[in-house]
Parts: C-alpha cells; sequence; structure tokens
C-alpha cells in the first residue's frame, strides 16, 4: 500500500534547517568527499555508492551516522543549491508505504529539472545542465539513506556528474 501527498515543509522544519546548515553542514560535506573520495579512487566506500549507466548516474549516500534530520537537511541544502544553479522544482512529494514484512517506509522526494525554455530543450544539441535530478530520502526505524538519481537523455548535451558532485559538495 502507498500513500502520496505533497512534502511540504513547516517553519519548524525550516527553523531547525538553518541551524542545521550553521552547525553541521561543513563537517558533512567533508565527510561525504572524504567517501566520494575513497568510492572514485578505491572503488569502494561503504557510505557513498555511486552507480553509472548511460541513461543516469545513481549516488546513494548511507551512512549510518547520519540521522534522519541530517539526510532530510541535506536534501533540502542539494534542492536550494540547484535552485541557485539553473534548476526548478518540478515537484516534491512524500510517500508513505508498506512492505513486505510490514515495515513502514518513508521517502521524502524532490523532482528538479533544468531551468530552460521548453523550445530550447527540444533541440538536439540542447545543454540541459546535469540532467534531471531526483533526489529521495528513504527513511523508517531501520533505514536511512538519501539516493539522488541524475536522468539522461540521448543526444543532449550535460555537465558531467562530476561537476554537479563539485557543486553539491562544495564547502
Amino acid at each position: 500500500m502507498m500513500q502520496t501527498k505533497v512534502l511540504i515543509r513547516t517553519p519548524n522544519y525550516q527553523t531547525r534547517y538553518q541551524q542545521w546548515k550553521n552547525e553541521s553542514l561543513n563537517s558533512i560535506l567533508q565527510d561525504i568527499n572524504q567517501c566520494y573520495s575513497d568510492e572514485l579512487i578505491l572503488g569502494h566506500s561503504y557510505e557513498v555508492i555511486i552507480v553509472k549507466s548511460e541513461a543516469q548516474v545513481v549516488l546513494i549516500l548511507n551512512n549510518e551516522n547520519y540521522s534522519i534530520d541530517d539526510l532530510s537537511f541535506l536534501s533540502t541544502y542539494f534542492k536550494d543549491l540547484l535552485l541557485q544553479n539553473q534548476y526548478y522544482v518540478y515537484m516534491s512529494d512524500e510517500r508513505i508505504e508498506t512492505q513486505r514484512d510490514g515495515l513502514i517506509q518513508n521517502i521524502h522526494r524532490h523532482y528538479l529539472k533544468p531551468d530552460i525554455e521548453y523550445s530550447k530543450s527540444l533541440d538536439i544539441g540542447a545543454n540541459l545542465m546535469f540532467g534531471n535530478i531526483i533526489m529521495e530520502h528513504y527513511f523508517n526505524k531501520i533505514d536511512n539513506k538519501l539516493i539522488v538519481t541524475i536522468n539522461y537523455y540521448s543526444q543532449k548535451k550535460y555537465h558531467s556528474f562530476e561537476k554537479l558532485m563539485e557543486l553539491l559538495l562544495k564547502y
């Protein structure tokens, strides 16, 4: 069973988010940068997993040291950064799914698209920034992970995934 509704961030959430940005953001970005480097250089990291194909790149942040709030705020931070870099929110929603074992899975999602004119996006050589980006925060009493999926269309130009990570992980 699945229930979906619009994701609304309350004033209390916004206040806690601002406090988190001031107190925790830089140390979390430093930690993720180290894990990201381990994944790229050593080919493995337990906290950061990257899966690439021609059509998409998936980044999974799965660090048990992060609280549910940490990953929720990180998702909001990434969304805010992209909004400052020629993206718009196509949709933000939250779902509650009941898994086979009866465990409840919460999913908060932001779906962002490049902010370019539709007619320009139809051009074969159009630069569509980093592609369409979906950020999904999965959490329950056992699981807590942030999945960032970047989708590409064939015959379009994109900035590299590495350039996106440079933008998102700058501290």
